[in-house]
């Protein structure tokens, strides 16, 4: 019976605990196989289930120690340098679990840093070719117990030889290899929660957006998670959206993107109304908002919709030379109707004497 629930327990975990991201680097198209590296892990004691064999997923205890191995392969016909790193999981601002985010903001919930509590035997290794090398990481988990999930990842990139890739092709790729690493010691039922951080507007990719801030404040992974957003402007429906799903990691938050197809921003008070919803619950929220006018151009500014930044003194200096200069043409084209009456009036006299002597003869 144990055996069984065991197995049952394995199986539920292997589908609902993220896969490492793995990418499997490029192989190059001169010589052979120049690109090719991989990552394995050997499994470890306490491995919660130990039919999982492409991550770490560990059952641990307050202050315990140990030791994780991998290895990495170098598939290639000469010496390769790999960068070893440890990450904390963090969700993009697309909505997916990344582990390979070296430089982050950590959320307040978050327990403790992983980084600061598994340490690599070496932060960069060179694999002879068509070889391997183990590599130990060593850990110790902090007194203070939690419950849920800390989430990160162990990292492997290839030290790119730039200046000879840059020679060749002029352009710059980086494969990493990313293992998750789940740490348990409870499995005590968590009350999942979202919040709602902030609406605010912003530039994203040269494009104005509203952007929507959600926490995760829970040791949980928020899995299929989809948002609906409605934005209002003096009660006129002025954005509609419904996202794809997404993966939002545990104690972390991301910033989701309203777009407005193709418009500036405009300054005003906004009404937002969203409505999130998971595998672990619903929730809603609604938040006005203010966007100035300072804001507005600001975010404009730094868009496709750029405008010349130009102090208000030199606008109102164009606007005076562009008056001056039309009372200048006005000026003129009086002068010269001034200057032709003139002329007609010394032309009529003329006129009318020729015409007088025409008479008497």
């Amino acid at each position: 019976m144990k055996k069984r629930i065991s197995l049952l327990l394995g199986l539920f975990l292997l589908f609902t605990i993220p896969q490492a991201v793995v990418a499997k680097a490029a192989k190059s198209t001169e010589g052979k196989s120049t690109g090719d590296y991989g990552v394995s892990i050997q499994v470890p004691a306490n491995q919660l289930n130990k039919v999982i064999t492409t991550y770490y997923d560990l059952t641990v205890q307050p202050q315990q120690t140990g030791k994780l191995k991998f290895k990495v392969s170098n598939e290639a016909d000469q010496k390769r340098t790999f960068k070893l790193a440890i990450n904390q999981a963090a969700t993009s601002d697309a909505g997916a679990i990344d582990y390979t985010a070296t430089k982050q903001k950590y959320d307040s919930t978050l327990p403790f840093k992983m980084k600061d509590y598994f340490k690599l035997s070496a932060n960069k290794v060179t694999v002879p070719a068509n070889s391997s090398q183990l590599v130990t990481i060593n850990y110790t988990i902090p007194k203070t117990s939690f419950t849920g999930i800390i989430l990160g990842g162990l990292n492997v990139s290839k030290v790119e030889q730039k200046q000879e890739q840059a020679k060749k092709t002029g352009i710059h790729n980086t494969y990493t290899y990313a293992v998750a690493i789940v740490l348990h010691e409870t499995q005590a039922k968590l009350q999942s929660k979202l919040n709602l951080v902030g609406v605010k507007p912003r530039t994203t990719n040269a494009q104005p957006v509203i952007g929507i801030t959600i926490q995760n404040p829970v040791s949980e992974i928020q899995s299929k998670l989809v948002l609906k957003s409605t934005i209002t402007k003096d009660g006129a429906k002025f954005i509609e959206n419904t996202s794809n799903e997404m993966s939002v990691a545990p104690n972390t938050r991301f910033t989701y993107d309203l777009n407005l197809d193709n418009q500036r921003m405009k300054s005003g008070t906004y009404q937002a109304h969203i409505e999130a919803d998971s595998k672990k619950g619903h929730w809603e929220w609604d938040q006005t908002f203010n966007i100035t006018e300072g804001k507005a151009n600001e975010v404009n500014r730094n868009s496709v919709f750029a405008t010349p930044d130009k102090p208000w003194y030199i606008r109102y200096a164009i606007y005076l030379v562009i008056i001056g200069l039309l009372l200048i043409l006005i000026l003129i084209l009086l002068l010269k109707r001034h200057k032709r009456d003139e002329q007609d009036q010394i032309t009529k006299p003329e006129d009318q004497e020729t015409g007088d002597q025409d008479g008497k003869q």
